[in-house]
């Protein structure tokens, strides 16, 4: 009987956990059903009632005297007594607060347990190994009770590392290995050692039998969700992706099925399956895929969607919480839904309930949910609710030591004190926030050393200020490491965090630190350009590396007849920056984002419509060129580095003294290779020829950043003898678009450029494929499309070269597509309109480019378009165009083109497509508006 009595006991032990663990029977005791709702006041009334008797309390005594001289114990009354009084009890202590009677029932019952492993361990009993498992929960147990009652961090990391886990069985250790990695991701931090344990917890899980399917579903479930969170937390939201992806993987195993249809059939874990595609559905929408967020929110809402809204089960309450919660400030909050997104977190909170350990073990709990409901009143304007919430969020923070969320809500308190101009109140919660985060790593430090910059500077601490900004600066560069496969989401997801390069960057003008100045353009600009290039993949372990260059480098790679002027825009000021080989000099321009915008935005239209032009292009040459003058004279060329609106503008086309306008021209516009436009038939224009262009005085590159000129200055072979040309394919027609003509000019164009090459392959009409173009671009030094283009406006990666299409592609090679092709090509040249427009990831607002003043630009100008598309597929240097071109015009600015770079050997690029556009201007009156020859830009190598 006794061994009967002991053995169900023992299947009693190996199907109990407590928190998030999970059950090995669909039989549970009625101690199992209070703890897994939560019912933790229920479950000391019920162990109240059913503990031993005095009788037996007093038999454990006695025995516990009898193995200390080591005589035979009565093993069963010692398990029945660990049941009740040390696992459970424990637990339900903690769970309602009662730490002080928890701490002592946990160390009576540890020196107990001690006591019976020891006289278990010398008699061979095997009770030893049902005490051994109790004792490591209760040991962990016992850190928990520390760290809610002193917040002593370094004791409880102590107590719980030291929980041995050899003797224990692989369920066992998975148990314990889980809640480690609890304790160190939301109270040490450590996030590297957080991944460990739930690294070990999944290995085990997946050699766990048959016997086990549903712990072993359940366990691994638990892995991979508090992984794919902490990949989150840190900003690795591809690895994020991988780690779902590996999820999904896995659960086809056949054990994985059947431990999921066993497990998402008891009451309380129904709801507990659907937290892996809520944090799913948060993954993506910070990815800023919504389609794909919408469809795992969906799938988690069919889940919650069958719990009853009144259920009181602990399970059901969270999964609901977590799904409102971040259903609300993810996926509606990342859409700028914040009305929305405010109730539905405030509805979440309503479910979540203020545990201890389970706060600890859930995804979301109830201050960070706080904190979030917080951001959404804020970006509301709602100060007074977002105050309340925060309030909320530092009590419950508070509550449980957790530091980073109490940093977090006295940055954005101290955020609101600072908008109201209450600057004392400010600098005191940046001073509580600063305080709880030393040491701590989180992706929103960045945020604070920001927001205190601003008060610094602010209040007249100019050099704190600089300060906060460069550590702001350091905590985003922690997350800018490239590890987004995706450019597209990498950007979205850092591009809010850019804003702090604009007052650091101003201030180190102000102060004359013009070398940190340009450095800090370097940086906000070249990182993520140079981490999705082909370079980088190519040639990992070259002298190139994806650190931005210093102001010195930057001095010594300048050519001696070049100066270099790199622009940053702002949202308040716009700054800019003259290098040369001798000096730095940078100045704040006399001119805001949105008057700059304007100004562009007029005189691109005014160029277009073979309009004057001449009055925006003079204010924008006195605004942003003239004050450089004094120190250009000396120079044949000038490298641009625009930013922002100034990519849309034409330098070239500036004009430097008030114009004398010459005889009244009549002319003619061709068919233009702008998909947008093929309606308009060649029509005649009239315009008054004038001089005074910039271009009549230098020739003028383009650049992203300086690190990527010198970047593809190094790829320059200086090859130019092998030439692939593709002209306009036949009339052919398009779905969306509708019919296209031929160029018939475009034609001309590649046969006249091909009679200057021996080397060359020449494609036009019914031979210029989407599938030839790419099987052949690699191969050539010099490449040339002169055919129709399209820049998408909304999505910029959509945009496309139109070549004939076939059964393999369809005619439109986009600037997606451009990512799997590796060039080798000195120069590519888009005779084809817009080619050289950019947009950011987002795109425009709508299809017109008529207003650039109220489009807003990424603030590290991580705009994309086949100028930097082509770049960053290893081309060195890339010739495009701002505007539809006319057809006719183009074809006899091209050929100029490469018949003074393949003809005059000691030419560059830069020089002669300068010579191209002066013979426009001056020998072809009928084309000297600079609509004909302005928008040709050469962006990248000048050689």
């Amino acid at each position: 009987m006794k061994s009967l009595m002991f053995a169900l006991i023992i299947l009693i032990f190996v199907s109990v956990s407590s928190g998030c663990s999970v059950v090995g029977s669909m039989v549970m005791t009625k101690e199992d059903q209070l703890n897994h709702s939560g019912q933790y006041e229920e479950l000391l009334n019920e162990l109240e009632s059913s503990a031993p008797t005095q009788q037996c309390q007093n038999l454990l005594y006695k025995n516990l005297k009898l193995m200390h001289r080591r005589y035979k114990a009565n093993v069963y009354e010692l398990i029945k007594y660990e049941f009740y009084c040390a696992h459970y009890r424990t637990y339900a202590l903690i769970e309602t607060g009662r730490f002080d009677q928890a701490e002592t029932l946990c160390e009576e019952s540890i020196k107990n347990l001690q006591t019976i492993v020891w006289y278990a361990n010398k008699n061979s009993d095997s009770t030893e190994k049902v005490s051994r498992k109790v004792l490591s929960w209760l040991k962990i147990y016992q850190g928990f009770i520390i760290w809610f009652k002193t917040g002593d961090k370094e004791k409880v990391l102590r107590m719980i590392e030291n929980v041995q886990t050899d003797t224990l069985s692989k369920r066992e250790q998975i148990y314990v290995w889980l809640y480690q990695g609890f304790f160190y991701d939301k109270i040490i931090g450590d996030y590297s050692k957080a991944m460990g344990s739930f690294r070990k917890v999944l290995d085990a899980s997946k050699a766990l039998g048959v016997m086990d399917a549903d712990a072993k579903y359940a366990y691994a479930l638990q892995a991979y969700r508090r992984m794919m969170l902490i990949d989150i937390k840190l900003g690795r939201l591809e690895d994020g992706k991988n780690i779902m992806k590996e999820y999904e993987n896995l659960a086809d195993d056949v054990l994985l099925k059947t431990g999921k249809s066993m497990f998402g059939t008891t009451e309380y874990f129904r709801g507990y399956l659907s937290m892996m595609d809520t944090n799913a559905g948060m993954l993506y929408s910070l990815l800023r895929d919504f389609k794909t967020a919408e469809t795992y929110f969906k799938k988690a809402w069919k889940r919650i969607d069958s719990i009853d809204p009144q259920s009181k089960h602990m399970w059901d309450r969270n999964a609901m919480g977590s799904y409102y919660v971040m259903y609300g400030t993810y996926f509606l909050g990342l859409q700028n839904r914040y009305t929305e997104a405010a109730e539905y977190i405030d509805k979440g909170i309503n479910y979540l309930t203020p545990y201890y350990i389970e706060s600890i073990a859930t995804e979301i709990d109830i201050e960070s949910a706080c904190m979030n409901a917080a951001e959404m009143y804020y970006l509301l304007g709602d100060k007074k609710k977002a105050l309340d919430r925060l309030e909320a969020a530092i009590q419950y923070a508070d509550r449980y030591h957790r530091k980073v969320v109490a940093s977090q809500a006295f940055t954005l308190k101290g955020k609101i004190c600072f908008d109201q101009g209450q600057y004392n109140e400010a600098a005191s919660s940046y001073s509580k926030a600063l305080e709880l985060m030393k040491n701590i790593e989180s992706t929103e430090n960045w945020k604070l050393y920001y927001y205190s910059g601003l008060l610094a500077q602010k209040t007249g601490g100019i050099e704190k200020a600089l300060d906060y900004y460069r550590k702001s600066i350091q905590e985003i560069e922690k997350l800018w490491s490239g590890r987004f496969k995706d450019v597209r989401r990498q950007l979205s997801f850092m591009e809010n965090r850019l804003v702090v390069f604009e007052p650091a960057i101003d201030l180190m003008v102000q102060q004359t630190q013009f070398s940190n100045a340009v450095e800090y353009m370097e940086k906000a600009k070249s990182r993520s350009f140079y981490e999705t290039t082909s370079f980088y993949r190519k040639d990992s372990t070259s002298e190139l590396n994806s650190t931005p260059m210093t102001a010195s480098e930057i001095r010594k790679f300048i050519p001696k007849n070049m100066v270099t002027i790199e622009y940053y825009v702002g949202e308040k000021v716009a700054i800019g920056c003259l290098m040369t080989r001798d000096r730095i000099y940078a100045k704040r321009l006399d001119i805001n984002a949105k008057a700059l915008g304007k100004l562009v935005t007029d005189m691109r239209e005014n160029i277009t419509n073979m309009g004057d032009y001449a009055d925006p292009a003079i204010k924008l040459y006195q605004k942003i060129v003239s004050p450089f003058e004094s120190r250009m004279q000396d120079f044949e060329r000038i490298c641009i580095i625009p930013h922002g609106v100034l990519n849309y503008l034409p330098f070239q086309a500036l004009v430097t003294i008030p114009p004398q306008k010459g005889k009244e021209i009549v002319t003619e516009v061709s068919l233009q290779r702008d998909i947008q436009v093929v309606a308009r038939k060649p029509h005649k224009v009239f315009f008054k020829a004038q001089t005074g262009f910039l271009i009549e005085h230098y020739g003028i590159l383009y650049a992203p950043s300086a690190t990527i000129l010198k970047m593809v200055h190094k790829k320059n072979r200086s090859h130019k003898n092998r030439l692939f040309a593709v002209g306009s394919p036949p009339q052919t027609e398009q779905e969306g678009i509708g019919e296209i003509p031929k160029l018939e000019f475009a034609e001309a164009e590649v046969k006249d450029v091909g009679r200057l090459f021996s080397d060359k392959l020449v494609l036009f009409d019914t031979q210029a494929t989407e599938t030839v173009v790419k099987d052949n671009m690699q191969h050539y030094d010099l490449i040339l499309f002169s055919t129709h283009a399209k820049m998408m406006r909304t999505d910029p990666f959509r945009s496309f070269i139109l070549f004939d299409k076939d059964s393999q592609n369809d005619g439109r090679l986009t600037v997606s597509e451009l990512k799997h092709v590796s060039l080798n090509a000195d120069l590519v040249a888009l005779s084809a309109c817009e080619s050289g427009l950019m947009a950011g990831h987002k795109g425009f607002s709508g299809q017109s480019l008529a207003n650039l003043a109220d489009e807003k630009f990424p603030p590290g100008d991580d705009i994309f378009g086949f100028q930097r598309a082509l770049l960053q597929a290893g081309a060195s240097s890339v010739i495009s165009t701002l505007w539809s071109v006319a057809d006719e015009s183009t074809r006899e600015l091209m050929v100029r083109f490469f018949n003074e770079f393949q003809e005059q050997k000691k030419i560059d690029k830069v020089m002669a497509l300068r010579n191209a556009q002066m013979y426009l201007i001056q020998e072809k009156p009928e084309w000297a508006h600079p609509f004909f020859w302005a928008p040709f830009c050469v962006s990248g190598d000048w050689m």
